[in-house]
């Protein structure tokens, strides 16, 4: 038994003995922790090694040299140190002490697998959530990861500890630190229950972005699907302790990518935030990019190096292969730096495409499409086009407008030098005033510039050049008009050449010509210039010129030249000035070296037409460096004539000067002044002593006599002396002058007790007096239409004061004065009686100092208009003033009884100007419109009395307060029309008005005695301050209503169009809206109107018309008139701009309107149009429809109409035609109704048809369809003829050209005779038909007679007069010659006897009426008389005649007597003798 226990009891020992040795081998022993090491790792299918094992992995355990190899994978581990409890793994807890890895280098060489990255938030399983892990310590020392061989990645320490429990693994006190800086972490992340709370620190070993710490912040929570995660995130920036940035934002991760919401970013140090949302997709080949971010102020100015301030929007789609999106981007600045830019964008690693692009530059838009290439260094090209460009942005004083177009292309290979081509339009431009147009294309490469074209042209110059700046530049400029580019001057200039700039040193050569140039107040007829410059040593330079016609001011030379040769170091200078009578030459040499000029006046003669001058020796001159020495400068003139001048000017400003002229012809300066003639002799002298520090001794005199004419005016200096003394004891000056013939004297004289110096003293005395000085020597500098006269004399007294101050006193009287103004028929003569003034100025360092004023003027006065005396008046004024205020009254009378008043009263201290502050009034009283009669039309008379006054105040700043009224009363208003007078009763106006701050306010009321009234109010943006300028954008307020009644008054204004006018106008308007941009609205309304129209002979009743205005429309919604019991309606809509018309359309349409109510023609119409255009075209289309017209009336009469060669006597000449600016256009049928009816002349027809009238303006009207006859008959002259056809049509012909078609016959039995008529209206050609054919004697006879023509007279006469009325004059006097032959006689036909002149039937009629009575007949038209008649012999006439109206006979005998006097009898009801005298003109 024992033996059977022992057999079972030793091998269960042994299960639990082995394995526990095993055990403890394993976990106590170095070997075994080598054993389980390599076996654990193994298992993984790695190959490890161990160089050695220290240590158990019981508690503590170190390994050195550790080596892992794995596929394409190698770790080396230098140390691994573990301290730990493993135990507590028995409990569910792993408790690690400390873990510390060094020297850590890991080589990957895995190639890269692309697929898509999935980020799979990590989860515990359930076993591993129920384990409570802690490492206390872990950290990893020197660290370095490298893949292939790529640049290696290297740590130089980590350090942190981790804890797992209940599935949250917590990472804190965490540490990084590598050469770009340290981190620092804490975090919590949840492996069950998705979460994470992360706070990081960044501390970079360089400022990034001018930050030098950095910290994010993530709070991080289950997020909805498909996001695993979500929650804010924040990331703060600082430097030195102040923070810089700071980002927050919503982030949301997927499985596959980041989501940004709510994105914001802003600098608490600066101002704006950029905000947005994104996301960021991972694929297989790179990430995938959305964003849309948006700019609010951010300022960019530390990173663009330049102010930047930016708002808008950004969008961006793709990846960084592949990508596009939008920008539309803002920048505030000043100047030109305020700008905005809006593309779309599309590109990928190699560049993009912004297409289209726009934006905003310089007040204009810019336009185009850009390529960016930066795949081989970088390259830029594309299309860009500017309009309405400002360059004043640019540079203040570049005002204009530019318009451009630009294509190029720039960019940089790499290493290379920056390349690019470039074309570019300036299109039409405007620079300072000027028109500017151009054109540029070229290349450059690093420095080197090519100019393959250049040009630029404006009004009046054209510039162009070519070629490359350090080899040669050709140039060549244009200039018809200098004043295109330089304001006020004149003519033209040419100029070309060639420039080179090569080694910092510029040459070449150019020539310039001119033309009528004027220029700063001097003028040249002609100017030519030739220069060069070379590149040889010192320079060599050559500059030649003339000119021709020079005037400067009132210096006029006929020609001058000059020439400069040489080189800077030795050159000579000739020049040359001439004119009609004098002539100048100057030569000169010299050098320039050591920044000093060293040279000789070698010549100086010529002659001026009054004596030769000449330089009698040589002078030498140095200028530079401070310096400047002349030896003596000595010029002879005419005898007893010369001028002398030497000195020397050294750097302490010490020197002397002496000079002296004497015997100086004053004549000497007439040949130089073109306006004017000085005579005269001057003599003096000067003589300057500098000591260093300023002081100087100065003597000098100078003496004048004689006369100066200008303009025809002469002013005669009877004696003119100066003196001048000055040295240590001070200063003494004086000035004498007396006029020739008493015309007034005066002296100047000026004392200091300083010591004289270069420079005007601080302190002295002076005093000037002048007396009986005649104020007609002003009248040369005058208007022509004003005249002065008197006597002034007074004095002022003075005293000079340190800091450029002076105390003046004085006084001055007018006597025997008179102002005479005359022009264009107006005349004002006015004597003043008494002027006084006195002043006192104490200049107390501020502006303006203390003044003192006192003055007063009584005058009287007239003022006359076309010789007829307008007003007489009487004016007083009154000013004192002074420090506490000023005070100033103005008083005027009028000789018809009016008075205006007006004072200003103010607390501010005298001065210079107007006063700022202060009160004013202004009264009016009884003041007849008449003295308004010379500004007003010849044809208005206004009798009346003009009252009112107003009041106001002064404000600082230009700014002033006013309200007052203005009224007229019992008061009328005439006008003297051509034929008749209107007159209008004006009970009363009156007008309030206060003007105040920013506006202008008042109220109307007009009241006419007969005619209603009307009241209004209005508000203006005027602000009270002077100058006086309307605020533009300030709001307007106005309204005016009122009723004026019509009873005729419309008849003087226009006589003849219409008569018998009535109604009643109403209106009701309101203004609105601003200065720059006003509304009006209400309505017009006329009611119950009528008038009779003579020209139409019709009478329009129950017209109205009702309109409105509504902001920028006028509606006229009612417009209706009646007429004959027909109706006229129509409707109108205008579009107003600017108060002017813009465009409108309408209606007009009618029912039976009565047009035309004549005793000759009776129309009514029936409209149905459509009106629509602007204000430069009309255009007009619909129906015109006839109902009814009946045209009726005797047979016209032809007028023969005089030869256009034929000139009126007397006759005004003919205006030149003025152009009709509205063009009117449209389409217009008229058809005619049944009711359309001709009877006159003998017609009796209906008429049909329509026409199309195709209007391209008014006088260019065409038409296209026919008026027929419908039926109708032609009865006159004996004929009774049927109208078998009739037309009048149109085929796109003129309306006044019209094509005749018609037909008219008699038919007897089987003959059928009649007329033809065609052509056109103006030349219609008269045909006789007939069938079957037959002479046209004998058709007319058929026409009239029904038969074949016999040999009656009574026949003859009828056919006579139907040819006469049928058919032109050359054809009717061919068939009357057939019908005398027929019938044997001399004379047969019509003729037209004046009743006007003669009797009835041609008896001369022998006035009865008394002389200076008025004849109580009235004249009757001319009679239709037919006559035949046979010369019985040459000598004797005889003829028979009967009217054609009246019926009654006459017999006429005439008898030549002698060769040129004939004898004349007639008889019939009345009779009468007349001889004859004839004259023969050849």
């Amino acid at each position: 038994m024992k033996r059977l226990a022992l057999y079972i009891g030793l091998p269960l020992l042994g299960l639990v003995v082995v394995p526990a040795a095993g055990l403890f081998w394993l976990l106590d022993t170095s070997s075994g922790a080598r054993f389980a090491v390599t076996t654990l790792v193994g298992l993984s299918g790695a190959k490890v090694s161990v160089r050695q094992v220290e240590g158990r992995l019981w508690d503590r355990l170190r390994l050195t040299g550790v080596r892992l190899d794995r596929p394409k994978v190698v770790l080396q581990l230098e140390r691994l140190d573990l301290s730990w409890e493993p135990v507590r793994l028995l409990h569910g807890k792993l408790l690690v002490h400390d873990l510390s890895l060094t020297a850590l280098r890991i080589q990957d060489d895995t190639p890269l697998v692309a697929k898509t990255p999935e980020l799979r938030w990590p989860q515990v399983s359930e076993r591993l959530r129920r384990l409570e892990a802690r490492v206390e310590h872990f950290s990893l020392k020197g660290m370095s990861y490298r893949h292939f061989q790529g640049e290696p990645f290297l740590l130089s320490e980590l350090a942190a500890g981790l804890t797992l429990r209940d599935g949250v693994l917590t990472v804190s006190g965490g540490s990084l630190a590598e050469a770009r800086g340290t981190a620092s972490v804490e975090l919590t992340a949840g492996l069950v229950r998705p979460s994470l709370r992360l706070d990081l620190r960044l501390a970079p070993s360089q400022p990034v972005a001018d930050l030098d710490a950095v910290s994010v912040q993530a709070r991080l929570e289950p997020g909805r699907d498909p996001e695993q995660l979500a929650g804010p995130i924040a990331v703060a920036g600082s430097r030195r302790g102040r923070r810089h940035l700071e980002l927050t934002s919503e982030l949301g991760i997927t499985r596959t990518g980041f989501n940004f919401r709510h994105f914001r970013l802003l600098r608490p140090d600066r101002p704006g935030t950029l905000t947005g949302n994104g996301s960021m997709t991972l694929t297989k080949d790179e990430p995938l990019f959305a964003l849309a971010l948006h700019a609010d102020h951010l300022d960019l100015e530390r990173e663009l190096k330049h102010p930047a301030l930016l708002n808008g929007d950004l969008t961006f789609s793709g990846s960084p292969s592949r990508y596009l999106g939008t920008f539309n981007l803002t920048n505030q600045g000043p100047g030109w730096e305020s700008m905005g830019l809006a593309a779309r964008y599309r590109g990928d690693k190699n560049g993009m495409r912004l297409d289209p692009l726009s934006g905003k530059w310089l007040q204009g838009s810019v336009r185009g499409a850009l390529d960016v290439d930066w795949s081989k260094g970088w390259r830029v090209s594309g299309k860009l086009s500017g309009r309405g460009l400002d360059p004043e942005a640019l540079a203040a004083d570049w005002q204009g407008v530019v318009n451009l177009d630009l294509t190029g292309v720039v960019g940089q290979q790499e290493g290379g030098p920056v390349r690019g081509s470039v074309q570019a339009r300036l299109l039409d431009s405007r620079l300072k005033g000027h028109d500017l147009t151009g054109e540029v294309e070229g290349s450059f490469a690093g420095a080197k510039l090519a100019v393959k074209r250049l040009l630029l042209a404006g009004k009046g110059f054209r510039f162009q050049g070519h070629g490359e700046p350090d080899r040669r530049f050709d140039f060549a400029a244009d200039v018809t008009d200098l004043s295109g580019l330089v304001p006020g001057s004149a003519g033209a200039v040419a100029a070309d050449g060639w420039l080179r700039w090569r080694e910092g040193m510029l040459s070449g050569a150019a020539a310039a010509r001119g033309h009528g140039l004027a220029v700063g107040g001097v003028r040249a007829g002609t100017v030519e210039l030739q220069a060069s410059l070379g590149e040889g040593k010192d320079f060599p330079v050559s500059l030649r010129g003339t000119a021709s016609a020079l005037r400067a001011g009132q210096l006029a030379v006929d020609a001058a030249s000059f020439a400069l040769r040489g080189t800077s170091r030795r050159h000579t200078l000739a020049a040359q000035l001439t004119s009609s009578v004098a002539e100048v030459d100057l030569a000169a040499s010299g050098g320039y070296a050591d920044g000093v000029w060293r040279g000789e006046l070698s010549r100086f003669s010529g002659t001026d037409g009054v004596a030769p001058f000449a330089l009698a020796a040589p002078a030498r001159l140095t200028i530079g460096q401070g310096r400047f020495s002349t030896t003596p400068l000595i010029i002879d003139g005419a005898p007893g004539e010369r001028l002398e001048l030497a000195g020397h000017l050294e750097r302490d400003r010490s020197g002397a000067f002496t000079g002296s002229w004497s015997g100086l012809n004053l004549a000497r300066a007439d040949v130089w002044l073109p306006k004017g003639d000085l005579s005269g002799a001057s003599s003096g002298s000067f003589d300057l002593r500098l000591a260093p520090g300023g002081r100087a001794t100065v003597t000098a005199r100078a003496e004048a006599s004689g006369a100066v004419v200008a303009d025809g005016k002469r002013v005669g200096l009877e004696r003119f002396q100066a003196t001048l003394q000055g040295g240590a004891q001070g200063i003494d000056a004086a000035v004498d002058l007396a006029l020739e013939k008493g015309e007034g004297s005066a002296r100047l004289t000026f004392r200091s007790g300083e010591p004289a110096r270069l420079a005007a003293p601080a302190r002295g005395d002076l005093a000037l007096t002048w007396s009986d000085l005649d104020l007609a020597l002003l009248r040369p500098y005058l208007s022509p239409d004003l005249a002065l006269d008197g006597r002034l004399a007074g004095e002022v007294k003075g005293r000079l004061l340190p800091g450029r101050r002076m105390d003046l006193s004085g006084n001055t009287a007018l006597s025997g004065g008179r102002v005479l103004w005359r022009a264009k028929g107006d005349e004002f003569d006015a004597s003043i009686d008494r002027a006084e003034l006195s002043f006192e100025r104490r200049d107390t360092g501020k502006a303006g100092g203390e003044l003192v004023l006192h003055g007063s003027a009584d005058a009287t006065g007239a003022y006359r208009s076309q010789g007829e005396k307008v007003i007489g008046s009487q004016f007083t004024l009154r000013v004192d003033a002074d420090r506490t205020g000023t005070r100033a009254a103005a008083d005027l009378w009028l000789d018809t009884g009016g008075s205006l008043q007006a004072a200003l009263a103010s607390d501010s201290p005298a001065g210079s100007a107007l006063p700022e502050t202060g009160d004013f009034s202004v009264q009016w009283s009884d003041i007849k419109p008449a003295l308004l009669r010379p500004w007003l039309p010849g044809t208005v008379n206004i009798q009346g009395e003009l009252h009112g006054s107003a009041k106001g105040r002064l404000l600082p700043g230009k700014r002033l307060e006013m309200a007052g009224e203005a009224g007229f009363s019992q008061g009328s208003a005439q006008w003297q029309g051509g034929t008749g007078e209107a007159s209008a009763a004006v009970r009363s106006a009156l007008l309030n008005f206060a003007w105040r701050g920013e506006t202008l306010t008042g109220n109307l009321d007009l009241s006419l005695a007969d005619y209603g009234q009307a009241k209004g109010h209005f508000l203006l943006p005027i602000p009270a301050r002077l100058p006086v300028t309307p605020n533009p954008a300030g709001a307007v307020e106005g309204s005016l209503s009122g009723t004026l009644q019509e009873h005729g008054f419309l008849n003087t204004f226009f006589p003849g169009l219409v008569q018998e006018t009535r109604g009643t106008l109403s209106v009701d308007l309101k203004a609105g809206g601003t200065w720059g941009d006003p509304l009006l609205t209400g309505t017009l309304e006329i009611a119950d109107a009528g008038a009779y129209l003579p020209s139409a002979g019709i009478t329009l009743t129950g017209v109205q018309l009702l309109a409105r205005l509504e902001r920028d429309q006028m509606r006229i919604e009612r417009l209706r008139a009646l007429s004959g019991g027909g109706e006229l309606v129509g409707n109108l809509l205008m579009r107003l701009k600017g108060w002017q018309v813009q465009d409108y359309q309408g209606t007009l349409s009618g029912q039976r309107f009565q047009t035309v109510y004549l005793p000759e023609l009776t129309m009514y119409t029936s409209p149905q149009l459509t009106i629509a255009g602007d204000a430069g075209k009309a255009t007009i289309n619909g129906e015109i429809g006839v109902p009814e017209m009946l045209i009726s009336g005797s047979p016209a009469q032809h007028v023969v109409a005089p030869s256009e060669d034929v000139v009126f006597e007397g006759a005004p000449p003919k205006g030149k035609e003025t152009a009709i600016p509205l063009l009117v256009e449209g389409r217009v049928k008229v058809v005619l109704g049944d009711k359309v009816r001709v009877e006159a002349s003998g017609i009796d027809a209906q008429l049909g048809g329509s026409m199309d009238l195709v209007l391209n303006g008014i006088d260019k009207i065409e038409s296209s369809g026919e008026i027929k006859v419908i039926k109708g008959r032609y009865r006159a002259y004996g004929m009774n003829l049927e109208i078998v056809r009739g037309r009048i049509y149109y085929v796109n012909d003129p309306v006044t050209r019209p094509t005749l078609d018609v037909l008219a016959l008699r038919t007897v039995g089987d003959v059928k005779a009649g007329v033809t008529v065609g052509g056109f209206l103006n030349a219609p050609v008269v045909k006789l038909y007939s069938e079957p054919a037959m002479p046209e004697v004998d058709i007319l006879a058929y026409m009239v007679l029904g038969h074949p023509m016999g040999t009656s007279n009574e026949q003859g006469g009828a056919l006579a007069t139907a040819a006469a009325g049928l058919f032109s004059f050359g054809k009717s006097e061919s068939l009357q010659d057939q019908i005398k032959d027929r019938l044997g006689l001399s004379t047969l036909g019509l003729e037209q006897v004046d009743t006007t002149t003669t009797g009835r039937m041609g008896y001369k009629e022998i006035a009865t009426t008394p002389t200076g009575a008025i004849s109580a007949k009235t004249p009757t038209a001319g009679e239709s008389v037919f006559s035949v008649g046979k010369y019985l012999t040459p000598e004797l006439y005889l003829s028979y005649g009967r009217s054609l109206i009246t019926g009654q006979n006459l017999f006429r005998l005439r008898y030549d007597i002698f060769k040129r006097m004939q004898i004349e009898t007639q008889s019939g009801s009345e009779s009468g003798v007349d001889v004859y005298y004839k004259l023969e003109f050849r």
